[in-house]
Formats: C-alpha cells, structure tokens, sequence
C-alpha cells in the first residue's frame, strides 16, 4: 500500500475525523486514561478502548471485537491524553495481526508534515 497523506485534519476523509473525535472523547470521560484507541471494523461498526501503556486494556478489546464476530479492523487511530496520534503498542498490534483480515489494517498516523496512513503490515509487529 501506498503512504496516503494528509496535509491538514480538514483534509482527512471522515472515517479518521470520527474516529479521531471518538478517541478524544474516551480520553476525556476516562480520567486515568493515557491513551485511547478507537476502531472501525468490517461491519462499519466504532468500537474503541482505552488505558494505560502498564495495563493490559488491549486485550479486552480484541476480545470484545471477537466476541460480536465482528473482528476484522479496517481503520485505526491510536492517540495519547495529548491529542498526539502513534502506531498502537505492540501487544494491540500482535492482537488484531494474529488474524490475517487484519494485515491490511489501516492506521492513521501524525507526523510534522501532517498526518500519513499505513498498514499494520507496513508497521509490524
């Protein structure tokens, strides 16, 4: 897959806004959450969950996704308590990737040029 990138958040499709407003409101209804991530899955469902990098709060969401079968992810947004965007940890990547359908999983990342989007499969495990 080519790196798509967006110069500006006004820029990106809606799919990456909503999910970008759905991670921020979970960061801001749970205080002790350092991070949150929010999902869009197969069946055009927003799923997301957040923690903190010590706890094992992925889990429970690959969890949840499974037991709705309703687990392959198509877009991604990881975002820290500071509104940053990064790639999920590797215990979340290791998860979603364990299923194949997943491989193609794409992420919206943030970087000084803007924001840019890869694969689970561009990023690793």
């Amino acid at each position: 897959m080519d790196h798509i990138k967006y110069q500006s958040r006004e820029a990106l499709p809606e799919q990456w806004r909503t999910l970008m407003e759905a991670a921020k409101e979970l960061l801001a209804q749970v205080s002790s959450a350092r991070q949150a991530v929010a999902v869009l899955t197969g069946n055009n469902r927003y799923c997301q969950a957040s923690g903190n990098p010590m706890e094992d709060w992925e889990a429970g969401l690959a969890e949840t996704l499974a037991m709705e079968q309703d687990a392959r992810v198509r877009y991604l947004v990881c975002m820290w308590e500071d509104g940053t965007l990064d790639v999920p940890s590797a215990r979340l990547r290791a998860l979603l990737m364990a299923s194949a359908e997943n491989q193609e999983t794409q992420v919206l990342l943030q970087g000084a040029q803007g924001y840019t989007v890869k694969t689970l499969r561009d990023i690793g495990a």
